[in-house]
């Protein structure tokens, strides 16, 4: 059976989600920015021929007229 869940129903806390011990995740969807949506990741990493970083951040902003913000999502790790 197939449960389509929003990330947001999935965890409920650090370390804890709602998943049954047998799932998993098959596919993750997502969608690209629309027109006035801006999407950006950072990662700073101290080796550049490795693939772990010490800094992440990433921003999702929904843009109005002007260049205005008007909503903004925040992530940082």
């Amino acid at each position: 059976m197939t449960r389509r869940l929003d990330i947001n129903d999935v965890y409920t806390g650090y370390k804890t989600n709602v998943m049954r011990p047998d799932e998993l995740i098959a596919r993750i969807h997502i969608p690209l920015p629309s027109p006035g949506e801006i999407f950006k990741l950072y990662k700073v990493s101290k080796r550049f021929d490795l693939d772990i970083s010490s800094f992440i951040a990433a921003f999702y902003a929904t843009l109005r007229e002007g260049g205005v913000i008007e909503r903004i999502r925040i992530a940082y790790g």
